[in-house]
């Protein structure tokens, strides 16, 4: 791609390093006024269409649209403020708008597994083989013998098991037998689900699936919804140059990224992943430094910084109460609600596509980090020696609720063959009958930790002669263990966009009767390494070796000494 990029370099000039088709570089004088424009485009016209999508259709919609420029110079307010030589200003901006088709496929359940026959899979293969009748493995242990349903009628590979029904027997290792949902006119057991043994809720939740299309490459459903991204960020640079001894430089960047990134399938159905949903990614950033020249020998340099991340993001439906609101007609019983963990519980499959919510949303995570540094540099003889410190504080929050509206998961265990597990039954079927291998919902409070850190250094690049260079230092760290403004238990969620006022569970707040539990959060363990790294170049040639060694932390507190030594070869001098 080629693109423009302009770095501030600190008081003297405004460094410009074009990367672009041809390469090249420019400097900006300080006291000339500079700027550029740029525009890059991309749309479904100029773009090949995705292997997945329909032939016969247009191709689906991509829009592109990244925008931006550049201004900087020195300040100038005719009659009234002249910074030529002095003040200093740089500003960028970048736009990014994306509306891109998404292709998604999947198996969904054709109309005859919707209605409860299992005789043919979705791509239209036989799923009740009468041709392959099943054999297990006996009392004994030993010998193979026909596996036969209570009944006595000899059991196929795919059949299907109403196992409310499973019976006892004598003649298998299970000592189980089965009892299919029913036989034919010739007295054969067939993939039928009477309507009288499905699930009604099961029914209702079924019908949110779209409907089937062809059968490619596994999947019979196929759907291009369009990403919306969209993306704001500029910086902004001030520097100001007070005497020949003394310079600051003020910096602000800015950047927001909204984005709404579709499910699979879209409305209250969503069938998304933890990736899909409604995002919201912020950034802030400042920096200061002030830069005193005590004499040309002796500079200091004082610096603060400031950084916040602030990234979120909800499943598509959560404000909406899908489970209970009689607008949906959906009626699931048990599932929580409050605004921003709406929609359904997310069910799983062996054999279709994902229905519902996706687990671990809504998510929010946020971090503050303060640095204050402190810099020494002083030129002695053939020595540079560089002293320095820095003080950094983290603030890290995460709200992210494993399963809050709860999940479901079905396989084919129980449709299967009792007498011969492994031989038949769907996922799907054992959804109709309402049967599923198990499910949870847990909650987790959000905690908010804290972490100091203290550094301290000491370097010196001593030039030993013209053509050998040996830098040495030494690098303290000293981290204490982090400490949480709580120590996490259950909670309600009634104030999702704010983790920090998530209040406790009411008395009579209730749960699925599946599986409530709670994980109360502890801070991350740290654990002792010896960490070695080692580089080497070849122009200038430089041997460089770097150590560092972390003793026990048993408390999460960490103390870091690094120790550097760095052997340049110095390139002889032309004559």
């Amino acid at each position: 791609m080629c693109e423009t990029l302009l770095v501030p370099d600190p008081l003297q000039k405004l460094r410009s390093k074009r990367l672009d088709c041809s390469w090249g570089g420019a400097f900006i004088k300080k006291n000339q006024l500079h700027g550029s424009l740029w525009e890059f485009l991309r749309n479904e016209k100029l773009d090949s269409r995705n292997y997945f999508d329909d032939r016969s259709a247009p191709t689906p919609p991509y829009k592109r649209n990244q925008f931006g420029g550049t201004i900087g110079g020195p300040v100038v307010i005719p009659g009234v403020y002249n910074g030529k030589d002095r003040t200093f200003f740089f500003f960028d901006y970048e736009g990014l708008r994306v509306r891109q088709a998404q292709t998604q496929t999947a198996l969904v359940p054709d109309s005859h597994w919707l209605q409860g026959d299992f005789t043919s899979n979705p791509d239209g293969s036989t799923l009740l083989d009468y041709g392959t009748p099943v054999s297990t493995l006996a009392l004994d242990g030993m010998s193979m013998v026909p596996a036969l349903d209570c009944n006595g009628v000899q059991t196929y590979a795919g059949e299907m098991f109403d196992t409310r029904q499973t019976g006892t027997s004598t003649l298998y290792a299970t000592k189980l037998c089965g009892v299919p949902f029913g036989y034919n006119g010739s007295g054969q057991p067939v993939n039928v689900i009477p309507l009288t043994k499905q699930d009604p809720l099961a029914l209702r939740l079924a019908a949110l699936y779209p409907a089937a299309g062809a059968n490619k490459n596994g999947n019979n459903f196929l759907a291009n919804p369009v990403l919306a991204e969209s993306r704001t960020n500029f910086d902004t640079r001030v520097d100001e140059r007070f005497s020949d001894a003394d310079s600051v430089f003020f910096r602000f960047s800015y950047e927001d990224q909204p984005s709404t990134i579709p499910g699979t399938f879209g409305g209250i159905a969503d069938g998304g992943g933890f990736f899909s949903g409604v995002e919201e990614n912020s950034y802030r950033s400042f920096a200061t430094s002030w830069t005193r020249i005590f004499k040309p020998t002796l500079i200091n340099e004082f610096r603060l910084g400031y950084n916040r991340i602030n990234s979120q993001r909800a499943q598509l439906n959560a404000n909406k109460d899908i489970s209970s609101d009689p607008t949906f007609n959906i009626n699931f019983p048990g599932v929580p609600f409050s605004p921003g963990i709406g929609g359904l519980p997310q069910l799983t499959f062996n054999d279709v596509a994902t229905l519902g919510s996706p687990t671990f949303l809504p998510s929010k995570e946020l971090q503050n980090s303060y640095t204050l540094s402190e810099n020494l540099t002083w030129v002695q003889g053939r020595n540079i020696f560089k002293y320095g410190t820095e003080v950094r504080r983290e603030e890290f929050t995460i709200y992210q609720p494993a399963s809050p509206r709860g999940n479901l998961d079905f396989s084919a265990g129980f449709t299967d063959n009792p007498a011969a597990p492994g031989s038949g039954g769907t996922g799907f079927a054992s959804f109709l009958v309402g049967l599923t291998d198990g499910g949870s919902i847990n909650n987790l409070h959000n905690i908010d930790y804290f972490r100091q850190t203290y550094a301290f250094y000491g370097q010196d690049d001593w030039r030993v002669t013209s053509k050998l260079t040996l830098m040495y230092g030494l690098r303290w760290e000293v981290s204490p263990a982090p400490s949480a403004s709580d120590q996490g238990d259950a909670f309600a969620v009634n104030q999702v966009g704010d983790p920090a006022r998530l209040a406790r569970p009411q008395a009579d707040q209730s749960c699925v009767a599946l599986s409530c539990r709670t994980k109360p959060a502890r801070p991350c363990s740290e654990t002792d390494g010896i960490s070695r790294r080692s580089a080497q170049t070849r122009s200038p040639k430089r041997l460089r070796g770097q150590f560092g060694h972390r003793p026990s932390l048993r408390a999460a507190a960490r103390s870091t000494k690094t120790w550097l030594l760095s052997v340049k070869l110095n390139k002889a001098a032309s004559s």
